[in-house]
Order: C-alpha cells, then structure tokens, then sequence
C-alpha cells in the first residue's frame, strides 16, 4: 500500500472553502487521498497591529507585517515539521506566510513547492514594494518547482529549472442548466449579460458600463458581488433597477449565472495594474465555462484574460476601455444566434481541453510527486 506525501502548507492562503486563492488551494487539497496535509495554522497579528487595521492606516499595519517577514509564522511551522517531518514544504506567494516558509526549507533541508497567483509585490504598499519583489523573486529561485498561474508569469518572473503552469482550478460540479427567469427578458427579448465577482478592483469600469447601459432597449448587463466601490447613490440607483444584485449563496448564484445569455470576464486598464494584469489569470473565466455560455472578455490586449480569448477566437473581445465600445459589442452578439452559439461551444471545448479540473489536479499532484520522489535530507 503506497502511503500518502506528507506535506506541510506554510502559507498565509490556507485551503478553505471561501475566496479566490483559498477555494483553489482547498479543491487541491480537501479529501485527496494522496495526500496528508498539515496547515500551519494563521498566527493572529500583535494586539497594536490588529487595532490599526481599524483604522484608516490599515495600509501601515501591512507595511508592518510585511517588514518583519513571516517571523509570527516561525515558532509554529517549525514545530509542526519537526512533529510531522513532511516531504515538502507548500507554500503560495501572497501575504507574509511565504517568508517563513522560504526559512524554514532553508533549514531543514525540506524541498519547497510554492504556487504564484498574483503579483504579490504590487498588492503591497508603496513604500514596501521594491523590497518585496526581491523576496517574491527569491521564493522562485529557491523553489524546486514553481507552479505559476500563466505564461505571463512565467515570463515575468524568468527562467527556472522546473516551472510549470497550473490553471486555477475550477469547481468539479456539475452545473444545472436553467431557464431564464426574468419574465422581462422573455417578453422583450432582452439580451442578458451577467457579471459575478470582485467590485473593487473591476469597480470603476463596471460603473461607467451599467451607467452607459442601464437604459439599453436590448442588452441588459448585470452584475452580483459584495461591497462595491461605488458611491451609495450609484449603488441604489443600481439596485432598484435590478442591475445589481448582493453576494448570495452558491445554489442561489449558479441559478443567475445559469439563466445569463451571456457572462463578462474583466481585466483592469489602470496602467498602475499592468504588471497584474499581465501575470494573473481570472479564475471566472474558468468557473463561467463550466456554464457553456458565450464568454465576453473585456480588458486591456496585454492582460493574460485577452490572450487566452484571442487565441483561437475563443470569446468575445473588448480591447477598448470606453464602455460604449462593450456595449456596441453585445448588440452585435445579441443579433447573431450563430455567433452565440459558436462562443457557447468554444467555452464547452476549453473545458474539455483545458480546463478539466481532474487535468488540473493531476497537473498538481505530478509536481508533489516529483518532489516527494528525491530522497530529502534529515532535519
């Protein structure tokens, strides 16, 4: 009987059943057989950080935890390894967990998998950043694999004796087919767009495309997600139109995407966010072709989002950021039956061939292999 790779995650993306990062790393890990996984549980921040994160000064308490590099993290990781002696040390590159992992291979001799998802250094404050890439490039280097999120990240961060891609990993569910269930759409034939997901980031773009749009005779966008950063007003304007709707619960959310013609994918224009939208990968994108919908991306023609969907035409592409453009878009799409169901198809195809999420965990569970096989030193 072939026992399972112990691994132990120092990390401060745990696997949970909640965000972006966590949900992926909780699909890779929850209830695989293959492996037995200890988490370096999340060290709480000293009593003076934690009431500065109350504050309008949250950003120095990053600066803080950032600065002293995962040192909360040490006293517990180090335990665990000497209790659990694990093959191999994982680790994602965000937040400050990363630093103590980096540490703790270097003393123990335990070989390190660490996954890059995000270009962490520009998420951090200014004043921390230049410091904080050199770290990031650090974990890289000393990686024995490096699992990165796309081949813009692989090209940013350089060369590497084993680098490879992994997509994030889509939910294995099957989805429902649903009916649309806006009695409007159907008596007026409104072609329905939905979006789902960050209104932070994307806030700003997704305002001036509902503001543009909101009294289109036959596209309707819509958009679901918590907390948008948008003025209040805006937002109950929004609301009382129908066009933005709350957070809700997984069943709840499947059921609106399902009854969408169509779904949105976006990737930020600032040019502040170039780096990050050359390096990520919209893990919606994969998540809304589970729905066999055509996809509609809108973003810059550098971001990783429109390369993928310019590659073989697999989705609509919005390459202008003035949301007059997105709308003359959808209007053609909406006209063209033919064109939607081409795009539908497309999305169905990337799941068969890229996006399987049993394609992408055994992508995963190769690398834990491959480490795990090399004989480890004693610690």
């Amino acid at each position: 009987m072939i026992l399972p790779i112990k691994m132990l995650v120092v990390s401060s993306v745990t696997p949970k059943p909640t965000g972006f990062g966590e949900i992926t790393l909780f699909r890779h890990l929850a209830e695989e057989p293959k492996l037995a996984v200890e988490v370096v549980p999340f060290p709480r921040a000293a009593k003076p950080l934690r009431l500065l994160r109350r504050t309008p000064l949250r950003g120095l308490a990053e600066s803080f935890e950032v600065l002293r590099r995962g040192r909360r993290w040490e006293a517990k990781a180090r335990a665990l390894a000497d209790s659990v002696k694990p093959q191999l040390i994982f680790t994602e590159a965000a937040g400050d967990g990363y630093h103590a992992a980096i540490r703790l291979a270097g003393q123990t001799g335990i070989p390190l998998l660490a996954r890059f998802s995000d270009w962490w250094p520009d998420l951090v404050p200014r004043w921390v950043r230049a410091k904080e890439e050199g770290r990031f490039r650090e974990l890289y280097r000393v990686s024995k694999i490096a699992l990165c999120v796309s081949e813009g990240m692989k090209a940013a961060l350089g060369g590497h004796p084993d680098a490879r891609l992994l997509w994030p990993i889509p939910s294995k569910e099957k989805v429902k087919l649903y009916k649309k269930t806006l009695e409007q759409s159907r008596a007026h034939k409104i072609f329905r767009i939905c979006y789902s997901g960050n209104l932070r980031e994307y806030a700003p773009m997704l305002q001036k495309a509902l503001q543009v749009m909101k009294s289109h005779p036959s596209v309707r966008l819509e958009v679901r997600g918590m907390n948008p950063y948008w003025p209040a007003t805006f937002r109950e304007e929004m609301r009382r139109l129908g066009l933005y709707h709350e957070f809700a619960p997984r069943e709840e959310l499947e059921c609106w995407l399902g009854s969408a013609d169509a779904l949105l994918i976006t990737s930020a224009f600032e040019p502040a966010m170039r780096k990050l939208m050359e390096t990520n990968f919209p893990s919606k994108l994969l998540e809304f072709a589970r729905f066999g919908k055509p996809l509609v991306t809108w973003g810059p023609d550098y971001s990783t989002l429109i390369r993928w969907a310019q590659f073989g035409n697999r989705a609509l592409c919005v390459t202008e950021s003035d949301p007059r453009a997105l709308g003359v878009a959808l209007e053609k799409l909406a006209a063209s039956k033919d064109e939607q169901q081409r795009l539908a198809g497309k999305a169905l195809s990337a799941m068969r061939e890229e996006f399987d999420p049993e394609a992408i965990q055994d992508v995963f569970l190769q690398a834990v292999y491959d480490i795990a096989s090399k004989d480890n030193p004693k610690h």
